[in-house]
């Protein structure tokens, strides 16, 4: 490029220098007999703009190259390379196919700039260019000018590639014919030589050049000016797990915000609020995939258009999109939002276009959607499947989508007005807090080394672990969990809780492991035939899944209910090989467990019982009972154990032996599988003593 002092004509008007008819006349002139130049010498320029003109000292504009100019066979050939600047290049450039007449567009494009003192596609992306080129009219000059101009910059903006005209055509044109021939035979215009004069006449420093942040690293986001109208991230920055929030409140003269992909992997939460000089904002792909965050984009007066790339925002539980009055086009890549809870959209008065990837936006159980009545465009891919809870008002072509409708319908003929739906969603809202708050908490975990940590314990904690010879004080006579709503999982030591008299573990949704040590929940030591009031409850625990307690615990309790535990796999009272007493005089009864898959008793663990009965079990395959276990309390009556609809079961052990001890009468297993029965006794050991295997018992 020719050494010029002067900046480029963008830089002139970007210090206020505008130009005259006439002067555009020489500027195209001078542009043409470069073009033609170039094209006669088989070369497309590719990035026509008016950062790429310049006008020399004497005279002459030029036409500059950032080293994008290409050599093809012939100026009409086609070259299969998108390169160039989005906002100029022709419409066919964006499937790959260049040709001299490609420049010849981007001409017109310039042109528009230079008139009107406005870029036609200013802020648009690669994706939303490409939707208006193949949708809307080419841009045009305003009625100010002369029709001469305004018709051959339509020449040069038509999108039909085949009926632009050609450079050689634009040079015949009447809006520039004659001043041809006067610049091809002086080489030079006492016009443009004015615009030197004047040029020359501004301030050395542009009237304001945009203060723009480049963030290079974590440290970058830092460094960022108070005062920085564009931020630009680069690719896969800011991904420090110390990096964690953003706050861009404190730019409030931000206009353009752009973050390149993988970026801010930590980041949970992203509020773009207040930002009232904020037009566009682009976020690459892969970029906030912290789990259980919001997203909110709200009260950003000038916001024009948001871009969010594929794989961003996944996993965040809130998304907004409030008060952005002049929001026109909204695009969301491949599983933006795709885990989101809840969806705001309101007051959106400018939307015209909302376009959404695969999977974007699909688990949105609740969705305000309203006052968005110019929303004509709406091309959504497997979104609001799971939705619950809607509001529909003036909002577009929102209202077509059939699940939203659907739902909407329904809540309509079930008498659910705005109100009650507003109540709804703040109420799911506060469900999804507090699941989301014990979800925080599940990992914690609370030693307990005395009744006073008992007493301290937090509901919100997700384990405890209780010390061995703990909790024993006298005045403990009662232990109630049910405060505890978010325990997981309860560890209790040996000789622990010796005075407690009722153990309640009742609605504990998420508990899994109940794990108690030998010697716990015992006042006695010297075992009895007589029954007490100490009892223990666990019932409704959805999630529970494994149930351990140790040899001698609850030896003293005389009642043992367990029940709506439909998660229930193993369940391990005491201990084959030892003496275990546990729940010495108590009944066992056990119904319904969907998912219980063995059972191990332990020596005289319920030897004094009344019932002992296991029934509708489908999933139970192994019964292991230990000497003297569920034996029969009264000798007038043989001791018996009851199976029924246990499907699966394929194995059954019972350990048995001789006995001095009248008090433990021999034993009958009496097994069902709806027609199959099967009558087990102990002449089946030998002398000594032994084991009783039943196996492979089912339905015929």
């Amino acid at each position: 490029m020719e050494y010029n002092p002067l900046d480029s004509l963008s830089k002139l008007m970007a210090k206020g220098l505008r130009f005259t008819e006439e002067e555009l006349l020489d500027i195209t002139v001078d542009l043409l007999f470069a073009m033609i130049y170039l094209h006669n010498e088989n070369i497309i320029h590719r990035d026509i703009k008016p950062e790429n003109m310049q006008i020399t000292e004497n005279g002459t504009a030029i036409l500059g190259s950032s080293g994008l100019a290409a050599a093809v066979e012939t100026a009409d050939a086609i070259r299969s390379t998108v390169i160039g600047t989005n906002a100029y290049m022709a419409p066919e450039a964006f499937n790959g196919e260049m040709t001299g007449k490609s420049d010849v567009w981007s001409l017109g494009i310039s042109l528009v700039e230079l008139a009107d003192g406005k870029k036609p596609y200013d802020g648009l992306n690669y994706f939303q260019l490409m939707n208006k080129l193949s949708t809307d009219e080419p841009p045009s000059l305003s009625s100010k000018w002369s029709p001469e101009l305004v018709d051959f910059v339509s020449k040069c903006l038509v999108k039909d590639v085949k009926e632009r005209w050609s450079v050689e055509q634009l040079m015949d044109h009447p809006f520039v014919k004659e001043r041809v021939e006067r610049i091809r035979n002086k080489k030079s215009s006492d016009v443009l030589m004015r615009v030197v004069q004047r040029a020359a006449e501004l301030p050395a420093e542009p009237v304001h050049e945009p203060v723009i942040g480049v963030v290079k690293s974590s440290k970058g986001m830092k460094r960022l000016q108070k005062d920085v109208e564009e931020v630009i991230v680069k690719d896969r920055v800011c991904n420090s797990r110390i990096v964690q929030e953003w706050d861009l409140s404190i730019y409030s003269l931000l206009k353009k915000l752009t973050v390149g992909k993988e970026c801010f992997q930590f980041v949970k939460n992203l509020v773009i609020a207040g930002l009232n000089e904020l037009m566009t904002v682009v976020i690459g792909s892969e970029c906030f995939k912290a789990s259980g965050g919001v997203f909110e984009m709200r009260d950003c007066e000038k916001l024009e258009s948001v871009t969010i790339g594929d794989g961003s925002f996944v996993s965040v539980k809130w998304v907004v999109f409030e008060n952005l009055p002049s929001l026109k086009v909204l695009t969301l890549g491949q599983e933006v939002f795709a885990e989101g809870k809840k969806l705001v959209m309101r007051n959106l008065a400018e939307l015209e276009t909302l376009t959404a990837g695969k999977d974007a936006l699909r688990d949105a159980t609740m969705a305000d959607l309203t006052d968005m009545p110019k929303l004509e465009t709406c091309q959504l891919s497997h979104s609001f499947k799971c939705v619950q809870v809607v509001r529909l008002r003036n909002a577009g072509k929102m209202e077509a989508i059939k699940e939203l409708k659907d739902v909407a319908d329904r809540m309509k003929k079930g008498g659910m007005t705005a109100t009650f739906v507003l109540g709804e969603m703040e109420r799911l809202e506060e469900e999804e807090e507090k699941r989301e708050e014990m979800d925080a908490n599940a990992s914690t975990s609370l030693h307990i080394a005395s009744m006073k940590d008992w007493e301290s314990a937090d509901r919100l904690v997700g384990t405890i672990v209780v010390d061995s010879n703990c909790c024993n004080a006298e005045e403990l006579k009662s232990l109630d969990l049910t405060k505890l709503q978010n325990l997981r999982e309860l560890q209790v030591g040996d000789d622990c809780f010796k005075h407690v008299e009722t153990v309640v573990i009742d609605g504990l949704k998420y508990l899994e492991i109940v794990v108690v040590g030998e010697c716990s929940f015992r006042k006695e030591e010297m075992i009895t035939n007589q029954p007490t009031c100490r009892s223990l409850h666990l019932i409704n625990c959805d999630s529970l899944k494994d149930l351990t307690i140790g040899a001698f615990s609850f030896s003293d309790y005389s009642v043992f209910e367990i029940d709506h535990v439909p998660s229930l796999e193993s369940l391990e009272i005491g201990d084959l090989n030892e003496e275990s007493y546990n729940f010495h005089n108590a009944d066992l009864v056990l119904r319904s467990m969907l998912s219980l898959k063995s059972i191990l008793l332990g020596n005289h663990a319920f030897c004094w019982c009344s019932v002992a009965q296991l029934v509708s079990m489908p999933e139970l395959t192994t019964i292991r009972l230990g000497l003297g276990a569920c034996s029969y309390k009264l000798n007038s009556f043989p001791s018996k154990l009851k199976m029924k609809a246990l499907p699966k079961l394929s194995e059954f052990i019972m350990k048995t032996g001789e006995s001095d001890d009248s008090s433990y009468p021999s034993q009958t297993v009496i097994a069902e599988t709806l027609c199959s029965v099967a009558v087990v006794s102990p002449s089946h050991s030998n002398e000594d003593g032994g084991e009783i295997c039943l196996t492979a018992i089912r339905q015929n």
